[in-house]
């Protein structure tokens, strides 16, 4: 015979060692105003991520070239996607903090053009 409570719940334990994994980048969407000397950007930053893969802290730690617009990377980062994942089977991914990542990404270069009128 079992005896089953519909009032009990099982608790199970988190995991300290969850990791965060990115499961697609999004793409920077620059201003048509933008350009940059150099081809590619990188950012480093510092995340906080819930159970429900809503990033609840950003701190950006740096950010290459640094003339880029703050607020089409922070929305890059946001628009990612991202996983909780743990090596544990038997505790749950709830949640990561400070986890740090760094993220390439292309920048619209400048273009000069020498036009020879040979005049």
């Amino acid at each position: 015979m079992y005896l089953i409570s519909t009032l009990s719940y099982a608790c199970i334990p988190c995991d300290d060692e969850t990791t965060l994994l990115v499961v697609s980048q999004a793409k920077p969407k620059f201003p048509k105003s933008y350009s940059s000397n150099d081809t590619f950007g990188q950012v480093t930053f510092k995340v906080d991520v819930n159970a429900y893969i809503e990033i609840t802290k950003l701190e950006i730690l740096q950010l290459t070239p640094s003339d880029l617009p703050e607020n089409v990377i922070i929305e890059m980062i946001k628009t990612s996607g991202y996983r909780l994942a743990s090596d544990k089977k038997d505790h749950a991914t709830c949640s990561v903090k400070d986890f740090e990542l760094t993220f390439e990404f292309n920048v619209p270069k400048k273009l000069e053009f020498e036009i020879d009128l040979g005049l």
